[in-house]
């Protein structure tokens, strides 16, 4: 990729200036620091100062007011040594432990070193005499011919840590400068991977430093919305196929049954033909309940069922169904109980997709139980929404189907059996019907004691509300 030695190039480009930069900085306030302290009137010069000014008058030696001034300003002392070493004159203030005499030895230390812990600097006076000029104890260090301000040997380590703060924060800010252009160029490349995520489509500007990345994300959406487009026009195809199919089956369909509805009815026939007519009818009936399942199912997952939602109780739908369920059993095997809430639990809902999930539900419970078993159905408020139960005492389903059921959105479960699908299309129906309605589907079992769904509906009043927020 032509953007990573582009990227590469840059940041060197970056390390080269940062060096230079900091360079340069350090240079600069070392010379600003060198002439902070060196702008300090250099003790050489005021002693040359004193050894000017002092002067003999009246056989006395006298120094002039400034410089007299100037020492006391500065916290100095000053004494005049003759050739034999004698202190001939000294200054006000003289220190009491500083000796009026000295020896070759002494002169020669305190002409390069200290006096008494006083710095003391040195100047030819007259014939063979010696101005010697001793400053504050702290204000200066000597060492062989050389002197340094005191306090700034002891504030170097301080000076040491200002140079590295400075460097970091230099540092710091170029880097940031320096990246900004990449973090430009890199919000909309997130922002437009975040839209590939979502299947939106994306176009960002292909230039600045990631312009080949912008172009592959640009590419990517554009390969997306293709495939997108082809398979929405496949899934419309598809609907369109299964809803043609169903319509078209549904008028030889109702022919067979007619007709087998008519043989079975016939008593001029031998009751094996009337029976063998009677099975045709059931499964002609199954059949007609399966295209309409798959039609359904359909229109669901592909949003062609009109939805009519209305305040609906909940309590009222689920009564409407067992009453349904217990005058069209024949068999008289199943036993329908109830356990309704009092209060009417009101719902925002479609009331036929309603009473089609119940109804699949209380079939699914039939269907597996074909031996027989105790259906019951409940409705209830639980956590400001409304639940719609619906048990069996029947076989239930393993650990694993149960899994299947819960963590599968269109879970399809057959097996060998005549009977066909299990847990299918009416399952896979329930499931659209509440995923329309904005609820959830639980399922709970034990294998040979009971099987239960929940139909969870958000309440009519939280219902409401949330239509309210969302509409401002």
């Amino acid at each position: 990729m032509k953007s990573v030695p582009k990227l590469i190039r840059r940041f060197v480009g970056i390390l080269f200036m940062s060096l230079f930069i900091l360079i340069v900085l350090n240079v600069t306030v070392l010379l600003l620091i060198g002439m902070r302290y060196q702008s300090q009137p250099s003790p050489y010069k005021e002693t040359q100062t004193v050894a000017e000014a002092l002067d003999r008058q009246d056989g006395q030696y006298v120094l002039g007011q400034a410089a007299a001034q100037r020492l006391e300003q500065i916290g100095a002392w000053a004494v005049l040594l003759n050739a034999q070493g004698q202190v001939v004159w000294k200054s006000d203030k003289l220190p009491q432990e500083i000796p009026l005499s000295y020896s070759l030895a002494d002169i020669s230390v305190l002409s390069t070193g200290y006096l008494k812990d006083y710095p003391t600097y040195t100047v030819e006076y007259g014939d063979g005499g010696l101005v010697v000029a001793g400053f504050a104890k702290d204000s200066y260090f000597k060492y062989p011919y050389q002197s340094m301000n005191l306090s700034f040997v002891r504030a170097l380590p301080q000076i040491g840590m200002i140079f590295l703060a400075a460097n970091v924060v230099v540092v710091f800010l170029i880097y940031i400068f320096s990246n900004l252009q990449v973090t430009k160029s890199i919000r909309p490349l997130v922002q437009g991977i975040h839209a590939l995520a979502q299947e939106k489509a994306v176009h960002l500007k292909e230039r600045g430093l990631l312009s080949e990345l912008a172009q592959q994300v640009n590419r990517a959406s554009d390969i997306i919305q293709s495939k997108n487009r082809e398979l929405a026009k496949k899934e419309t195809a598809r609907a369109n196929w299964i809803a043609g199919v169903s319509h078209d089956i549904r008028t030889p369909l109702s022919m067979v049954l007619g007709y087998a509805n008519e043989l079975e009815n016939n008593a001029a026939l031998p009751e094996p033909a009337r029976r063998q007519a009677a099975v045709i009818c059931t499964q002609s009936l199954k059949m007609k309940q399966l295209i309409g399942d798959l039609n359904l199912a359909s229109k669901l997952e592909y949003n062609m069922q009109p939805l009519h939602l209305q305040k609906l109780s909940a309590v009222a739908a689920a009564r409407s169904v067992v009453a349904e369920c217990i005058n069209s059993e024949a068999e008289g095997i199943y036993t329908y109980e109830t356990d309704f809430s009092p209060e009417p639990c009101w719902i925002l809902a479609d009331s036929g997709l309603v009473a089609r999930a119940v109804s699949n539900l209380v079939q699914n419970s039939r269907s597996h139980n074909p031996q027989g078993c105790v259906i019951r159905v409940s409705v209830f408020a639980q956590d400001g929404g409304v639940t719609i139960r619906v048990q069996d005492s029947g076989a239930g389903v393993s650990a694993q189907t149960l899994q299947d059921l819960q963590n599968r959105p269109h879970y399809m479960f057959c097996d060998a059996h005549i009977d066909g699908q299990r847990h299918g299309l009416g399952l896979l129906i329930v499931r659209q019907i509440m995923l329309v309605h904005g609820g959830q589907v639980r399922f709970a079992s034990e294998p040979g004691r009971y099987f239960q769904t929940d139909l969870q509906f958000a309440s009519y009043s939280e219902q409401k509300a949330s239509d309210t927020a969302d509409k401002k």
